[in-house]
């Protein structure tokens, strides 16, 4: 049975008189008859009483009337709900993104977009990389924000900032007064981090193997602000972006060199498969509009200095 066949016998339910349902359906009689004869066949019972050109509701009728009653409306509702989502000024944009990004980076490029388009609506997820690159993958999120970029021939991802990223330690460290440092110094440290998982933690990984060690992680967190707060404690050294929102005025972060280390923030969403309009809407915003906007509120970390190197892990 299909949903023509229940409206069709919700209306004749409704009036029990064959040619004004069949007037009100906009559908001659004899495929209105039809439609109901199927039904009753499917069902295997007659659904209507018949004698001559008079029809009534039998009791299998009323018993089935109930159930379609209910079927059609949430059919009905289910149809508002998807006409609402993909509504151009009031629909529904889902995003995925790292903890680490919710500081700053998506308040900022949802607050500039809702200026533009104040009716949409964002449904949002935190959480680590392989998390988010699976929601993506399966559609649940229409977009994720990562670093590094997700690597699946299924998805297109845009590089939309880079950031220093920085080692910062106690502020009772031997090195709490020092503006930058060499990782390497860093060895015999006790390391806090993120887990595992975690894009930060794995370019954490990364940079120290780089500089010819694996950092001794005393403490995994999932939050920046815990890892910031544990070092605080003196608890050990992190390395994290700077970032505004986030309290950096009781710890010391310093720049790491020779080179300047720095994570590339990336915007990824699917290659085929459907598309609302406000989900096109904001995918033309993030790829034409977002990288000035984010110069222009000076979130794209500090910036290199003159003649410098950096030193940047993404995209694997």
């Amino acid at each position: 049975m299909d949903i023509d066949q229940l409206t069709y016998f919700q209306k004749l339910a409704q009036l029990e008189h064959m040619t004004h349902a069949a007037e009100e359906l906009s559908v001659s009689q004899s495929a209105l008859s039809r439609s109901i004869t199927s039904l009753e066949k499917q069902l295997g019972v007659p659904l209507f009483s018949r004698d001559g050109r008079s029809i009534r509701l039998n009791k299998y009728g009323r018993m089935f009337l109930t159930h379609v009653n209910h079927a059609v409306y949430e059919l009905q509702l289910a149809s508002r709900e998807i006409h609402n989502d993909v509504n151009p000024e009031h629909g529904l944009i889902s995003i995925a993104f790292l903890h680490t990004l919710g500081v700053q980076l998506i308040p900022n490029l949802i607050r500039e977009y809702l200026q533009r388009h104040p009716s949409i609506r964002f449904q949002l997820y935190q959480n680590s990389s392989g998390i988010i690159s699976a929601q993506l993958s399966s559609g649940e999120v229409d977009f994720c924000f990562s670093s590094p970029a997700i690597a699946d021939d299924e998805l297109e991802s845009r590089e939309l900032m880079e950031e220093e990223v920085f080692v910062v330690v106690p502020p009772a460290h031997p090195f709490s007064k020092r503006t930058e440092v060499d990782l390497a110094e860093l060895r015999d440290e006790e390391f806090i981090g993120l887990k595992p998982q975690s894009g930060l933690r794995q370019l954490t990984d990364e940079f120290c193997r780089q500089a010819g060690f694996t950092p001794n992680i005393r403490f995994e967190a999932e939050e920046v602000a815990t890892v910031l707060g544990l070092v605080n404690a003196g608890l050990g050294v992190a390395v994290l972006p700077k970032q505004a929102g986030m309290d950096y005025s009781h710890v010391s972060a310093l720049s790491m060199r020779p080179v300047r280390h720095s994570r590339k923030i990336y915007a990824s969403w699917r290659k085929s498969g459907y598309m609302s309009e406000p989900v096109v809407q904001f995918k033309e915003f993030v790829l034409s509009d977002a990288p000035d906007l984010l110069k222009r509120m000076g979130i794209v970390g500090s910036p290199e200095p003159a003649g410098g190197d950096t030193l940047s892990v993404s995209g694997r």
